[in-house]
């Protein structure tokens, strides 16, 4: 039940949780010990003491901003930086929400809803959802209902009305198009900055190349479905789905079913077929391509068009970052193990999730056995503990450090060695040159941050998992943290050591 809560810290907002005490024998830095010169403190605003905070957003990796919703005698209103918006009836929930440094929300109000984006109040509908920001920041689009029908918001202007919106609009990596599926009066269209393709039987699966070059989605004509790419139909199928462009845009490949089968079509080039087939997945270089599939009840991996072992059951994938290797999890008799460039590893009853160090070099992964979890390091079990989260890699690959929990304590395990114990520890963040690391923990009433392994207190009460430390440099970091109990006040901390 401990780790239970412990991952829970986690893995949610650690604001307003249970604090744990616990005595603590070793010296603490605070910001004006010596060895730490600079902390730059910003305030972002006042919290209101014992309110309930909804929605907790900042505009990440920067996080010089802070917004949230509170509930005002029965309505609600965001706040930003400590500033109070306007009070409404309601704000929807997973909103307010940020595009690099610009804010919005949905708020209701006398039975209709609107999107408030930089402050400023749009246009009042029947239904608003789905409000999205371009890559760079500059741009917006949400769904909305008018009436019985639906219609998108491209930059403030309303595009035309149809029955329903059936996908979420999608920008294009380069900011530029707007696209999204609409259907009306039994057809269907590809609406792409608001002007309509079609019309078509059915269209789905839509998808933007990486470079922006590219529009791809599945379309229905007659009784097939055709790959549509850029007006290009491509051959009917009985079914198309799980459309992949690689990553350098040079290829796409989808599932599509013929005769009851299903294969995996790349660039138009027809792979073997199957009774199942799942996602296709890309290396990094956009050269290789592997894919999961189904013989009879078992399963088998398919990489480079060459068929693997057989299994019960296969688990997560991963291509390394050189894309020259390549893991996936297998499942026989009930007992997990890791294949590594086509190897078995030693089986356990389970494993997670797994990772390659950015050269390439290293491979982890989370294993259980024994009602105990460890770290496999490059085909090494690690010690046991009650529970164990994912390692993180620093840049270089010279180093790696998790989060363990053993019985109440949490500790960071780094270079194969226990750090101090703690109620709660953050996950690990290394500085860009890989020299130095640090997280944070919670010790007795108070957030602290480690860093080197030294504490250093900055007085912080209360934190927020949106915002983790972040290096901005070798020697430079900064974070969010709640100070002063009695008058709440979020501070953005930048550290110079």
């Amino acid at each position: 039940m401990k780790c239970e809560k412990q991952r829970w810290l986690i893995e949610r907002v650690i604001l307003w949780s249970v604090i744990v005490f616990f005595v603590s024998v070793a010296p603490v830095f605070s910001e004006k010990s010596s060895g730490l010169p600079g902390v730059k403190k910003v305030s972002l605003g006042k919290i209101p003491k014992d309110s309930k905070l909804f929605g907790v957003a900042t505009n990440f990796p920067v996080c010089d901003k802070l917004a949230y919703a509170t509930m005002i005698q029965g309505k609600m209103a965001v706040t930003l930086n400590g500033k109070r918006g306007e009070v409404y009836d309601g704000i929807a929930k997973g909103t307010p929400l940020f595009g690099k440094s610009r804010m919005a929300y949905i708020a209701v109000h006398n039975k209709k809803q609107f999107a408030v984006i930089d402050g400023k109040k749009g246009a009042e509908y029947d239904g608003v959802s789905d409000i999205v920001f371009s890559s760079d920041g500059k741009r917006h689009t949400y769904r909305v209902q008018v009436g019985n029908e639906q219609a998108v918001v491209i930059d403030h202007a309303i595009g035309e009305k149809f029955f329903q919106v059936k996908s979420i609009p999608l920008f294009s990596p380069d900011s530029m198009n707007v696209v999204y599926i609409a259907f009306t009066e039994n057809q269907w269209f590809i609406v792409k900055n608001n002007k309509k393709i079609g019309p078509f039987e059915g269209v789905k699966d839509i998808v933007y190349s990486p470079d922006s070059k590219f529009l791809a989605c599945a379309v229905l004509k007659g009784s097939a479905w055709h790959l549509w790419k850029d007006g290009v139909l491509g051959k009917g199928y009985e079914n198309i789905t799980s459309l992949r462009f690689s990553p350098n845009s040079s290829r796409l490949a989808y599932a599509a079913q013929q005769n009851k089968m299903l294969m995996i079509v790349d660039n138009d080039k027809e792979m073997p077929e199957y009774p199942t087939v799942s996602e296709p997945v890309f290396s990094p270089d956009s050269k290789r391509l592997a894919y999961p599939v189904m013989k009879g009840r078992k399963w088998a991996m398919v990489i480079d068009g060459n068929e693997g072992p057989i299994f019960d059951y296969l688990g997560v994938h991963t291509f390394s970052p050189d894309s020259k290797r390549f893991a996936y999890v297998a499942v026989k008799k009930k007992r997990y193990s890791v294949i590594l460039d086509g190897k078995a590893g030693e089986d356990y009853e389970f494993i997670g999730s797994m990772a390659f160090s950015p050269d390439s070099k290293h491979f982890s992964y989370k294993a259980r056995q024994d009602n105990k979890s460890s770290i496999v390091y490059d085909g090494k079990k690690g010690r046991g503990y009650d529970e164990v989260f994912d390692p993180v890699f620093c840049p270089d690959s010279s180093d790696m450090a998790y989060q363990a929990a053993k019985g109440d304590k949490m500790f960071m395990v780094r270079g194969g060695g226990e750090e101090k114990s703690f109620d709660v520890v953050g996950k690990a963040v290394f500085s860009p040159d890989s020299r130095n690391v640090a997280y944070i923990a919670q010790k007795k009433d108070k957030w602290i941050w480690i860093v080197n392994g030294r504490e250093v207190d900055l007085g912080i009460i209360r934190v927020f998992d949106i915002a983790p430390l972040i290096f901005d440099e070798t020697n430079k970091l900064h974070g969010i943290g709640v100070v002063d109990i009695s008058e709440p006040d979020c501070v953005r901390f930048e550290m110079t050591f």
